[in-house]
């Protein structure tokens, strides 16, 4: 009898010990497009915020530049300068942000919170078809419902 409840509770931990089944893939949607599945497009998570390469922002009108490792972002008549040396963000009144950008995958990274309440966009996240979709819009694109 013994040996059964030893078998029975062993069993037990290495069922609770097995790693849960968890989505690693996020995909990005523009307005109203699903963009492709690669490095220059994917989101990532760092230090519990959601980042997007800068060209995402780019897609939906916001100029951006870069200068001796500053990358420059402006939209309705806001700026947000990124020191990618030096780590940190700063607006054109010289207000400073705690979250920096990043250089992943070739190209930079910018946290979607600060850039969308920046330049007046949106941001949200919805499953789609079993999928995590992060979706940033400018406000001329259709319902999340719908879109999904």
């Amino acid at each position: 009898m013994k040996k059964i409840i030893s078998a029975a509770l062993c069993a037990v931990l290495m069922i609770l010990m097995l790693p849960a089944p968890a989505r690693a893939l996020t995909l990005t949607a523009v307005n109203d497009t699903l963009l492709p599945l690669d490095d220059s497009t994917m989101p990532a998570r760092l230090g519990g915020e959601m980042y997007v390469p800068y060209s995402v922002f780019s897609s939906l009108g916001v100029s951006a530049s870069s200068e001796d490792g500053v990358l420059s972002m402006s939209a309705n008549g806001e700026t947000l300068n990124f020191s990618l040396n030096e780590g940190y963000v700063y607006d054109q009144n010289l207000n400073s942000y705690p979250s920096p950008a990043y250089n992943m995958n070739g190209t930079v990274y910018v946290p979607v919170t600060l850039c969308c309440g920046k330049f007046g966009m949106g941001y949200s996240t919805i499953s789609v078809a079993g999928e995590t979709v992060l979706r940033v819009t400018d406000g001329s694109a259709q319902s999340d419902s719908n879109f999904a």
